[in-house]
């Protein structure tokens, strides 16, 4: 019992005093936020040829609209930066699990648990 509930608390982070641990599904709600959404990109091609006098004309325009949903570029985003502040705690961790704090530690910490992915246990 007691070597499992030694690997059991190494699970955890402690800061402070208080131990957290991450809301994977708050994290995954996140990171996956405008599969929701809808998205539309518009694609516009153009063809040009010159004339007797060599200048360029337009001789067709195609406009296509093309809808979907989500918005990959935002989920990246989002997902790099939740990335970086999880591995900025991880990276932090003492063998004592105790963070030293500097200002990317406490922005990490601080944005993690408002955005509801630092949970306290």
């Amino acid at each position: 019992m007691g070597k499992n509930n030694a690997t059991e608390q190494n699970n955890y982070i402690k800061f402070r005093g208080v131990t957290y641990a991450f809301d994977l599904d708050a994290i995954k709600n996140a990171c996956l936020i405008s599969g929701d959404q809808n998205g539309k990109e518009t694609e516009v091609t153009e063809a040009y040829e010159t004339d007797d006098d060599n200048n360029l004309s337009l001789t067709s325009k195609i406009v296509r609209d093309i809808k979907s949903t989500g918005n990959p570029q935002n989920d990246m985003i989002i997902y790099d930066v939740v990335k970086l502040f999880i591995i900025r705690l991880i990276d932090n961790t003492q063998i004592e699990r105790e963070f030293d704090m500097d200002f990317s530690t406490a922005l990490a910490i601080n944005t993690l648990l408002k955005w509801g992915m630092l949970i306290e246990i």
